[in-house]
């Protein structure tokens, strides 16, 4: 059996990942054997891959001509085409995909992170309350690694989405004191089908994707981009090199009174906007950002502003005259509001409970909440125009996020370890 090797790119967003991979696939002679799978995070994406390289003539899978897109990719796979597709497709691979890809030595390019774990019932379809119905009458059993298998000699129409998963080793119990919390996981063998794995993002070992790839010994090589665009090995020194032009970029507003409400360490998470904040507390955060924007910041239109936090509070937080500028905070691959330059970031990143206790339990793999919650405002900031160079201002009312983003712009390694 191959031996799969798995690399990180690991850059910020700007320094030229895609580009690099673009070179690289140009590079390749239009008779090559070697195949490549493309995916990327939007549909938007995918033409400036199929037009990047036309030699090796890249497609995407369509359900014009299927009934479905999986049904097309798996025809593109069995016909040996080099593909690029999205990340919501490749969450969908079956065993069918994997029979199809032991066929050829395809190379996967994987742009940003994919979740490939997920605490079952937070997407919309899928079924908990189904899962445990069929736990409890003995449809589905555990196994000695707390599989989820599918046990009766019946199929049921309602629940074919539940078997399938089954069979294929994707629904996980992790047993509590109640009736257990049920995870969703991308099985490893599909990735293992590869010849090689790259993965395009920055701040990788603080993402759920790094720690399920841990959580099954797969330790990528870590690889970076120098100031001149080549590919060399990661660095702290590397890193630093990049920060530092960045950092200049950036202008936390320091405002007590702005500031005042996120000052206790939970202020701004999600469970403190669920169950401490007030209704008071929403308002004045909302005025808070209109103050900031209009007297705080650079910019001088709505067109030059986002703002974000928790989606489920935007409502009651709404900046007077400033709602339409939301940006939500798990948006990427756009540049839509690359001319953004004045950011207020609502919110106090920490990984969901859960998934923590998911990894550190099945697998003893940890995960540095203040290198999680950087990767995750770095992405967010980056919409901003950030991006093209250009100096932004930044209002982080959450004490915690202000240390934590000031920590990695003075390099503060002790602090913000790598």
């Amino acid at each position: 059996m191959q031996q799969t090797q798995f690399r990180t790119i690991d850059a910020l967003m700007g320094q030229g990942k895609t580009t690099l991979i673009i070179n690289e696939l140009k590079a390749v002679p239009s008779n090559s054997n070697q195949r490549y799978i493309f995916i990327t995070p939007y549909n938007d994406e995918v033409e400036r891959i199929t037009k990047a390289a036309p030699h090796l003539k890249f497609v995407t899978p369509s359900d014009e001509t299927h009934s479905t897109k999986l049904n097309s990719f798996h025809d593109l796979v069995a016909a040996g085409h080099n593909i690029v597709s999205t990340h919501e497709l490749f969450k969908r691979w079956s065993d069918e995909t994997l029979m199809l890809l032991s066929d050829f030595g395809y190379h996967l390019i994987i742009d940003e992170v994919v979740d490939c774990v997920r605490q079952y019932g937070t997407s919309k379809d899928d079924k908990p309350d189904s899962v445990m119905l069929c736990r409890d009458t003995g449809t589905i059993q555990e196994d000695d690694k707390n599989y989820l298998r599918w046990k009766s000699a019946k199929s049921y129409s309602s629940y074919n989405s539940i078997k399938r998963d089954c069979d294929q080793g994707r629904l996980i119990l992790l047993p509590d004191k109640k009736d257990g919390l049920f995870f969703w996981e991308f099985p490893i063998v599909l990735l293992k089908a590869f010849h090689s794995v790259t993965i395009l993002t920055y701040m990788f070992d603080a993402s759920y994707m790094a720690a399920y790839l841990r959580s099954h010994n797969v330790e990528p090589e870590r690889l970076t981009l120098d100031q001149n665009g080549k590919l060399v090995p990661w660095s702290e020194e590397h890193e630093r090199v990049a920060i530092e032009p960045l950092a200049r970029l950036i202008n936390i507003i320091e405002d007590d009174k702005l500031n005042a409400l996120g000052d206790e360490p939970n202020a701004l998470s999600s469970s403190w906007f669920s169950k401490t904040a007030s209704s008071k507390d929403k308002r004045q955060l909302g005025k808070n950002v209109r103050n900031f924007f209009e007297h705080r910041s650079r910019s001088t239109s709505k067109d030059e502003r986002m703002w974000s936090c928790v989606e489920a509070v935007k409502d009651s937080i709404s900046p007077p005259h400033n709602a339409k500028t939301f940006v939500s905070c798990n948006l990427r691959a756009t540049n839509k509001h690359k001319g953004c330059n004045s950011v207020a970031y609502l919110r106090n990143i920490f990984p969901t409970p859960t998934m923590a206790r998911y990894f550190k339990e099945r697998s003893e793999v940890s995960i540095d909440s203040q290198r999680y919650a950087l990767a995750e405002f770095l992405q967010w900031l980056f919409r901003s125009a950030i991006r093209d160079g250009k100096p932004v201002d930044v209002y982080l009312p959450s004490k915690r996020m202000r240390n934590i983003v000031k920590s990695w712009m003075n390099d503060e390694r002790a602090k913000i370890a790598v």
